[in-house]
């Protein structure tokens, strides 16, 4: 589908109680008054919400609903996160 596309392959351990968060492109290119909600305010986000799996996905997916200001989705909107050998 993609030719002309090189991609790598990277390795990295994780550590007990470390989460990852998967995102579409939808979450970072929700138009809002000030632009795209983009990495940074996600990154802020992930922040200042803390790690709880289904509570940071549902405040993350309010922040860029109130971000868009009640525009329709121009994309789809797909979070996931995955914790590894949570100890809590």
């Amino acid at each position: 589908a993609l030719p002309d596309v090189t991609w790598s392959i990277a390795h990295t351990r994780l550590a007990p109680g470390d989460q990852l968060l998967f995102y579409t492109d939808g979450i970072t290119e929700t138009r809002g008054d000030e632009g795209y909600f983009g990495e940074e305010r996600l990154l802020d986000a992930v922040a200042a919400e803390g790690s709880n799996g289904a509570e940071l996905l549902d405040a993350l997916l309010a922040r860029v609903e109130e971000f868009g200001g009640g525009r329709p989705m121009e994309d789809d909107w797909t979070l996931l996160t995955i914790r590894y050998g949570a100890s809590d």
